[in-house]
């Protein structure tokens, strides 16, 4: 099984799209796609080493060699069970549309997974409005 396929394994069993996943690590779905075709070069360790951090249960050493055993299961770091996977879709789409319009800039893949989990724990709490109102917010006072 080469990386790709690995990584694909991965993301399925922490059950998320590769939208989801993509965001995780400020990505888009098609960055996502080529990386389980392995259209581009293996990632780094350092690479492997924030995925572990994202998804619990990923074993650095099986993702990145394919030595040991496979994961049984993953899932996401903090993964709080009454954020519906619908809301987190949500999220990750509104999100996405501020930092595609540069709206929320310099925001590296990690801040932008932090912001993703901490966007969700507003919408579970207050909804998906108060989220974009948030951003708004946010770009009103100059990304900061």
């Amino acid at each position: 099984m080469g990386w790709g396929a690995r990584l694909k394994l991965i993301r399925e069993r922490a059950g998320l799209e590769q939208a989801e996943f993509g965001a995780l690590f400020g990505k888009s779905q098609q960055t996502v796609s080529t990386w389980e075709n392995e259209g581009v070069k293996q990632p780094n360790p350092r690479w492997y080493q924030e995925l572990a951090r994202l998804i619990e249960g990923v074993d650095i050493h099986w993702a990145m060699t394919g030595e040991g055993g496979e994961p049984e299961s993953a899932s996401r770091s903090g993964d709080n069970p009454f954020i519906e996977r619908n809301l987190m879709r949500g999220v990750i789409i509104v999100a996405e549309r501020f930092w595609q319009r540069g709206k929320i800039v310099d925001m590296s893949p990690t801040e932008k997974a932090d912001e993703i989990m901490r966007l969700s724990h507003v919408a579970q709490r207050d909804g998906i409005e108060a989220v974009e109102a948030m951003l708004e917010r946010i770009h009103r006072r100059g990304g900061k």
